[in-house]
């Protein structure tokens, strides 16, 4: 009985795992599987070389204030979204009035969050507050 019972929970605990965190896109898949808090307070850099390389998009946005960067943003096929945000700027001048930063700069800048979206919906690194079908960042042009 004692090792029917350590089957079946070894059991669940695989398979109810793999239906939690599988889609049909493998991009999303991957970075859905990545644990963020590992990166929170190392450079952005460090989570870059991690994440899958065929992105189409890749850029510094301003969510909220038009002149102050605070989002990183890649992206990839199918809506599927990586935002890595940066709130305390060591090495690059967050201001900006022509909207231009210094990618090369801002990837040395410490990770204090990251998200991870397909669409309106949140997969990873989702804030406490938002709801099950969350908006992504305002300033995007996508809400």
């Amino acid at each position: 009985m004692k090792k029917f019972l350590i089957s079946l929970c070894s059991f669940l605990l695989v398979t109810g795992n793999s239906c939690f965190s599988q889609t049909g896109d493998t991009t999303l898949n991957y970075l859905w599987s990545i644990n963020l808090d590992n990166y929170k307070n190392k450079p952005v850099d460090t989570f870059l070389a991690k994440i899958p390389n065929g992105y189409l998009n890749f850029r510094i946005l301003s969510p909220g204030n038009p002149k102050i960067a605070q989002v990183l943003s890649i992206e990839y096929t199918d809506d599927v979204y990586a935002w890595i945000y940066v709130y305390n700027f060591q090495f690059m001048n967050p201001r900006s009035e022509t909207m231009t930063w210094d990618m090369s700069l801002f990837r040395k800048e410490n990770v204090d969050h990251i998200e991870v979206w397909k669409g309106v919906d949140c997969y990873n690194g989702c804030p406490d507050d938002a709801p099950s079908v969350a908006k992504p960042p305002r300033g995007t042009g996508r809400n």
